[in-house]
């Protein structure tokens, strides 16, 4: 009963974490699509070989730990079904964590290749053709739009305005409107601004990297820190067997279980860590 409720506990830690992402009312049947949406919409492929051996994985490793602590055989399936309602969660994560990546490095690739075009042509639309060459996925789709929008109504703004909705980034906005004072006033009226716009996205690439670097490392030092957790109580279970029969002290397997859900939810912190966007909100305008 009391691994029952323990289980249901993690269960509902499990989609406390992922509220974010996956609506309590998606779990229900009928709105299982919705599901499969954001998973497809992140990039996440699953490939049954590849995480049926992650499962497999996962199922010995917590088969041999719960031997080594002595834990009765319910205790070892309810570590076994916390880990596996943990791998799909990690999973789409380290999904977000890859997405992101993508997202920033096209947009900023597709703003380089722009400032660049545009002070040697000084012509908007031109810039945004060539650099849209650079670009794939959903912000070329942006880029093609505006130039479609540019193409047919001329206005620089408005164009750049499809970017911005979908990137509402200072630097994005800045370029917006530097690039239509360009094109209205001259380009000469605006060279120092676009010029410092190109400083700016270098400091943007090279600040969001430090960040993402930052968190990779804070991500590692917890889960090493898990391990390490984990073998110090190890050691000092070999202590204590040599002096209690552990496999019938109740409340040792108590301590020991709650150690592991300790463990569990600290992993699950440190992987979610890592699934934010890259595009910070307190960079953007709106």
């Amino acid at each position: 009963m009391m691994s029952a409720a323990a289980l249901l506990f993690v269960l509902i830690l499990c989609l406390w974490f992922v509220k974010e992402d996956i609506h309590p009312s998606w779990y229900l049947p009928r709105n299982w699509s919705h599901i499969k949406k954001v998973c497809v919409g992140y990039g996440l492929v699953w490939n049954p070989k590849k995480q049926g051996l992650m499962f497999l994985l996962i199922t010995i490793a917590l088969f041999w730990l719960s031997n080594q602590f002595y834990l009765p055989p319910q205790n070892t399936i309810f570590l076994i079904c916390m880990g596996w309602l943990s791998l799909p969660i990690v999973w789409l994560w380290q999904a977000q964590f890859q997405y992101h990546a993508l997202e920033f490095e096209q947009l900023t690739t597709f703003m380089q290749h722009f400032i660049a075009y545009f002070k040697s042509n000084e012509k908007v639309l031109l810039s945004m053709i060539e650099s849209s060459k650079y670009i794939e996925g959903p912000l070329k789709e942006i880029v093609e739009d505006a130039i479609e929008c540019l193409k047919n109504h001329g206005d620089t703004s408005a164009a750049f305005e499809k970017i911005a909705q979908r990137y509402p980034h200072f630097i994005i906005v800045n370029c917006q409107i530097w690039a239509a004072t360009a094109e209205q006033f001259g380009f000469d009226q605006s060279k120092e601004a676009i010029e410092l716009l190109e400083d700016d996205i270098d400091d943007w690439i090279e600040d969001t990297w430090l960040t993402i670097k930052n968190r990779l490392q804070m991500k590692n030092r917890i889960l090493l820190m898990c391990g390490l957790s984990a073998l110090i109580a190890l050691f000092n279970q070999s202590l204590l067997s040599s002096m209690l029969d552990l496999q019938n002290v109740r409340i040792y397997h108590s301590v020991i279980m709650l150690f592991m859900m300790t463990l569990h939810v600290t992993i699950l912190i440190a992987y979610r860590l890592i699934k934010t966007r890259w595009i910070s909100k307190g960079e953007c305008l709106r």
